[in-house]
């Protein structure tokens, strides 16, 4: 990566732009610039779309701009999850396997299965 490069990726990650259009206008891939900016050490901006973010002093530093973002970068990075607490428990209605996260367990994998399973036991 040439220093014109990295100037490029700097002045655009400070105009906000994406990380995909980022690495659209350098000719790089996404992975490429994500690693550049983790290793200068940039920890304030969003892991999905690379805007800056605002941390306060004493409070957890932030990962993610919006609640889109680290939902979306969550559901399309599976693998990066921590599933020390999940249980794995077949939907009563349907029988798909889910994850559950809770200390109750969850007895359906989403509400129109728990409203058929009403529906079943009413």
């Amino acid at each position: 990566m040439t220093d014109k490069e990295k100037r490029t990726i700097d002045s655009l990650v400070a105009k906000k732009v994406p990380i995909t259009k980022i690495a659209e206008q350098v000719g790089m891939s996404k992975n490429t610039v994500k690693s550049y900016l983790q290793r200068k050490k940039l920890s304030d901006v969003c892991l999905n779309c690379g805007t800056t973010l605002k941390h306060i002093p004493h409070h957890k530093k932030k990962k993610f701009c919006s609640d889109k973002c680290r939902m979306h970068y969550w559901n399309t990075h599976p693998q990066e999850m921590s599933l020390k607490n999940v249980t794995v428990i077949k939907c009563e209605s349907c029988g798909k396997e889910v994850f559950s996260y809770r200390k109750k367990p969850r007895r359906f994998c989403s509400r129109a299965c728990a409203a058929e399973g009403r529906k079943k036991n009413a």
